[in-house]
């Protein structure tokens, strides 16, 4: 017991120090006289902030830090994020939504929570939660006479032998032909590029668009400009994508590929997820989340300019509080992890991971963005000549124009290494064209001065030259969050050496073949 008159600063449970007027505590914001001396206690679990006054999420134990709320030993089964607000996405289940469903009857979804599935399981699963197949007999073996067989046989081959000459001499020259007269009506434009829109549950009607003056940015195929949605009532900002007046049809393709991606991707704290989209005057206008706090790259770099009295907090960037914390680069390296294992559990591969395509959300929430150039396929052969981002990709996208999930991997190593350096440009000292013989000798991106070896280690297996060495999202994900759990330092902020990492904007570059 502290005798009367005075009170010993009080530290578990948020940020105790002294004032003239007292002992103040961060936390709970009490504060006591020394003439009256009282305790200063830790918020109770299940609640966290000022004055313990923020209800904690579905966390573990039902105990998340006191001080910003974040769950750090996991979600209870059915609920994921950092905070645990966030229902399990349809198909995965238990603690963190890290189990997938089994097979139910009718595509139904199992409980999130026990993973069973609400009616019976599909045809060929049994078991609780329909994750165990069924084998079928074997129909006994019947003999059956040779001689017919072989007769079948040769009649068979008989008929592949003329169908194959009929259609190589024959059938395959006229269509050659054909397809040359009709070449230049084929490449006119089409009336119905934007069919797929009208009557979906994407389509916004006119009036729910309220398209701003305000330039985002330019995107692969236009422009893109912030704007509204009105939905029940109530006005949204979102970030508006069109077409560019001039559209070849091969940007409307394209253009369509990217609507469709994100169709695919649905709902994930870490990605920007789709509004939805308007067709008006023969122009496709493509409605997206809204990220306040800009791209990832831009907040790195201008976080080296900042004084030791700033950071970025959750409402704005910056304001006059504390220094930008090593947990803030952790949690912004996890969050993208975290969205770009969703792509993966999609099978959709981004292609173009790197911090510019990353956008920040509220709390500074990391999501991923811009699906320009991805694919809904678990590997990609490029075959078209077309600018991409040599310096963020995997080797054997390099060398054999194949992209693969693991290939993303490859470019979030470099993602990696840009947080840790606060926006370095990859590769800055070398040329694109030498960067292939660099690479292929062996050399990688040096270790950041401001992060752990344990760090570098996970970027350094990143970039394994076999895809199959690399980690999987799903691995790289627990390893961060675990970092984060443990609290270790992994960056050194207090020795920042800016001019060791340049800031280059290179992006896409022409891939000389």
């Amino acid at each position: 017991m502290p005798s009367p008159g005075h009170l010993e600063p009080h530290t578990t449970g948020g940020l105790v120090r002294e004032t003239t007027r007292g002992i103040f505590h961060a936390v709970n914001t009490v504060c006591c006289n020394q003439s009256q001396p009282s305790y200063v206690s830790k918020c109770p679990r299940g609640v966290y902030g000022s004055n313990c006054s923020q209800v904690c999420g579905r966390c573990k134990s039902h105990s998340c830090d006191r001080e910003d709320g974040l769950c750090r030993h996991g979600c209870d089964a059915g609920w994921e994020g950092t905070h645990c607000l966030q229902n399990c996405t349809p198909g995965l289940y238990g603690p963190n939504c890290k189990l997938r469903c089994g097979q139910c009857a009718d595509e139904s979804h199992c409980d999130v929570i026990s993973g069973k599935c609400p009616g019976a399981c599909a045809d060929g699963w049994e078991g609780d939660r329909c994750d165990a197949g069924v084998l079928k007999a074997t129909p006994a073996f019947h003999s059956t006479p040779t001689f017919p067989i072989v007769v079948i046989c040769l009649i068979a081959a008989v008929i592949s032998v003329c169908t194959f000459f009929t259609y190589f001499v024959c059938v395959k020259p006229r269509k050659t032909a054909l397809r040359r007269l009709y070449t230049e009506s084929a490449n006119a434009p089409s009336t119905n590029t934007y069919e797929q829109i009208v009557g979906s549950t994407w389509q916004l009607q006119r009036g729910q668009l309220t398209l701003g003056s305000e330039l985002l940015g330019n995107g692969q195929f236009g422009n893109v400009k912030k704007g509204h949605v009105k939905v029940n009532g109530v006005k949204r900002p979102v970030a508006i994508k069109s077409l560019k007046e001039n559209a070849s049809e091969k940007d409307k393709e394209d253009f369509l590929n990217e609507f469709d991606i994100l169709k695919r991707v649905g709902k994930h704290e870490n990605v920007v997820c789709l509004v939805g989209a308007c067709h008006i005057g023969g122009v496709m206008y493509v409605a997206m989340e809204f990220a306040k706090h800009g791209d990832l790259r831009t907040f790195l770099r201008h976080s080296r300019r900042l004084t030791s009295v700033h950071e970025y907090d959750n409402t704005s960037c910056p304001t006059v509080r504390a220094a930008l914390r090593p947990e803030t680069l952790l949690n912004l390296a996890l969050g993208t992890a975290r969205g770009l294992q969703h792509l993966s559990d999609k099978q959709i591969i981004h292609r173009d991971v790197a911090a510019r395509n990353v956008l920040l959300g509220d709390k500074l929430v990391a999501k991923i963005a811009d699906f320009g150039l991805s694919k809904n396929e678990q590997t990609y052969v490029k075959t078209s000549s077309t600018r991409v981002p040599i310096r963020w990709m995997a080797v054997e996208s390099l060398f054999n124009n194949t992209y693969t999930l693991q290939s993303d991997v490859w470019s979030f190593g470099v993602l990696l290494w840009e947080i840790f350096t606060l926006g370095g440009t990859p590769y800055a000292a070398i040329d694109s064209q030498q960067l292939f013989s660099y690479l292929k000798d062996g050399h990688r991106l040096r270790k950041p001065r401001l992060c752990e070896q344990d760090m570098y280690a996970m970027m350094l297996q990143c970039w394994n030259d076999s895809p199959k060495r690399r980690p999987v999202m799903e691995e790289l994900v627990a390893r961060l969050h675990k970092m984060l759990e443990k609290s270790q330092v992994y960056i050194n902020l207090s020795s920042q050496e800016e001019a060791l990492y340049a800031e280059i904007d290179h992006g896409c570059e022409q891939l000389e073949s």
